[in-house]
């Protein structure tokens, strides 16, 4: 399957940390530096690091600790009341509560970054929203463990993120449960920063006759639609999808209380999400092409 509010801890909001003077964190690349070049910055005396609130967890529904923010109402209390049918457009729901959070989830993988997050190389604007795939063949998706400098996060910590984002989704449509079970869920950090998260879904035809039914009676470009209907993302730009074609669309949206980059790819066998608090779209699509080109196999 981009992206991803008031009080925003990626913007500088409550929890948020504003860039030192001159709009740049320290060592930090200038624009149109190569994927992947410059220094790692330091961030010294900054409170929070990930996984040092774990009393957080299930202890106060709505905020997460002193550090994400305030997050009010569950976010699927919205959808449950304008409920929708069919299989991809629950899928975007699904994608919903992954990308914009239930209580803090979301807000656990996807919060801080958005201040000094690196600006990589551009992507190409694509003008054909879409593409054909390059093959007919099916592919499966198996996210790989470090693309680039970005690094995906192992360990119990992370199993019970994923998994908790898997029981979200399936709270909102049980119907879709085995679906959701087969979800490809991974969350990145970039050169090692637990504070510089990105978040990965994607699935595969192979991963469910429902969903290779589903892709078999719905076009790429319009399953990204679809996928980007519930996120909150009103204003999209396709970029070239890369050899595996089919579409690739980026666009900045309010998912859960915080604003984030996500980028939607699709093509005949595959589709899925990238999001990461991002200020430029095409820096994220190449990120999204990088991390696809490496999953999609």
């Amino acid at each position: 399957m981009t992206g991803l509010g008031a009080g925003s801890v990626v913007n500088g909001g409550q929890g948020g940390f504003a860039p030192p003077d001159g709009g740049r964190w320290p060592d930090e690349p200038q624009d149109g530096a190569p994927y992947g070049a410059g220094a790692q910055p330091r961030y010294e005396g900054r409170p929070g690091a990930y996984g040092t609130q774990p009393e957080a967890y299930g202890t106060q529904p709505g905020s997460y600790g002193g550090g994400f923010g305030s997050y009010g109402p569950e976010p699927w209390e919205e959808p449950s009341s304008r409920r929708r049918t069919g299989l991809i457009v629950g899928l975007a729901i699904g994608a919903v509560v992954v990308l914009g959070g239930v209580a803090a989830l979301a807000g656990v993988v996807l919060s801080s970054g958005d201040h000094h997050t690196r600006p990589d190389a551009a992507a190409a604007p694509s003008g054909d929203a879409t593409s054909p795939a390059a093959e007919s063949v099916t592919h499966s998706i198996v996210p790989p463990m470090t693309v680039g400098t970005y690094r995906r996060l192992t360990g119990n910590v992370a199993d019970r993120l994923v998994q908790r984002m898997r029981q979200s989704m399936v709270k909102e449509d049980r119907q879709h449960a085995d679906v959701y079970a087969k979800w490809k869920i991974a969350i990145y950090t970039y050169g090692g920063d637990p504070d510089r998260r990105l978040l990965f879904v994607g699935m595969s035809a192979k991963d469910s006759p429902k969903i290779a039914e589903a892709m078999r009676t719905t076009c790429p470009s319009e399953l990204v639609d679809q996928m980007f209907l519930g996120t909150g993302v009103a204003q999209t730009k396709d970029y070239a999808p890369g050899h595996f074609g089919g579409v690739l669309r980026c666009g900045k949206g309010d998912l859960g209380g915080m604003t984030a980059m996500t980028c939607a790819w699709a093509d005949s066998s595959t589709f899925g999400m990238v999001a990461q608090p991002q200020k430029s779209a095409a820096t994220l699509a190449r990120v999204t092409l990088r991390l696809r080109d490496a999953a999609e196999r």
